[in-house]
């Protein structure tokens, strides 16, 4: 996936790609891409791009989500689709932010994009329950850590934590940059790979901290159990998963092997 609504898809393992979706008149990019089976997927993007496919990838159709929307936002909505529906479509379609990071657990789809968004849905992404944080940057990923933990990462150096669907936590690092993906290491670490070839080592579990992601970082302590490290080439880390026993990172220089400690 990428600019111009680009997907595309590879039946041979890679050897060979094809065009499955091609809108250049979008001026959108696909951000992130997700299968649930053979058949069934989904395809997230800027400015609420969300594209569903039933077969396989022959076909995609658009969709937009206005749960997916500040409740403010989603309130102003309904007032105007109650006067005029055109008008209604067309506000909500420049007003949805972007969908950056879809993550699949089980039967329950999380979601992380701009403006503070992260939601889950167990339906598929047909429909959207979004989480509040008291925040209101961007997030680019968001996984599960167990069936009780969830955790986000994004914009500055940013980590926020849910445990028992309570109020979203803020891990301080004291980095600021910004973190693009997580990897989870093993049941007592996960990783936050970002920007500058910054990886935050994070202890399972979590510390439990209710400081202000806003507060001026110059006498800066990190929460217990967070190590602040860099890749010797400083390149940014895009996004990483464990293949054969290896943490393999995709990063602005090309694809690497992370020894993490």
């Amino acid at each position: 996936m990428g600019h111009d609504a680009v997907i595309l898809h590879s039946s041979d393992k890679g050897e060979t790609w094809e065009i499955q979706n091609f809108q250049p008149d979008l001026q959108r990019p696909f951000l992130d891409v997700l299968f649930f089976n053979e058949k069934q997927g989904i395809a997230t993007g800027a400015y609420g791009l969300f594209y569903r496919t039933l077969d396989g990838g022959k076909t995609w159709t658009a969709e937009r989500h206005a749960s997916l929307l500040d409740p403010m936002d989603q309130e102003y909505l309904e007032d105007i689709r109650k006067e005029d529906e055109d008008f209604y479509q067309q506000e909500l379609e420049s007003i949805l932010p972007h969908l950056n990071r879809i993550t699949l657990d089980g039967d329950t789809l999380y979601l992380a994009g701009e403006a503070g968004l992260l939601a889950k849905s167990t339906n598929m992404g047909e429909s959207w329950e979004r989480y509040y944080v008291d925040y209101t940057g961007s997030f680019f990923d968001i996984k599960p850590l167990d069936e009780n933990t969830v955790l986000a990462v994004g914009l500055r150096g940013n980590i926020f934590v849910n445990r028992n669907e309570g109020e979203w936590e803020y891990v301080q690092t004291c980095s600021t940059s910004t973190l693009n993906s997580i990897l989870i290491g093993s049941e007592s670490k996960v990783y936050a790979l970002g920007n500058n070839g910054m990886m935050v080592s994070a202890q399972r579990p979590l510390p439990t901290s209710m400081r202000d992601p806003y507060a001026n970082l110059s006498d800066c302590e990190a929460d217990e159990g967070i190590v602040v490290s860099q890749i010797k080439d400083k390149a940014a880390l895009l996004n990483a998963t464990q293949f054969k026993g290896k943490n393999i990172a995709v990063t602005a220089n090309g694809i690497k092997t992370l020894n993490l400690k």
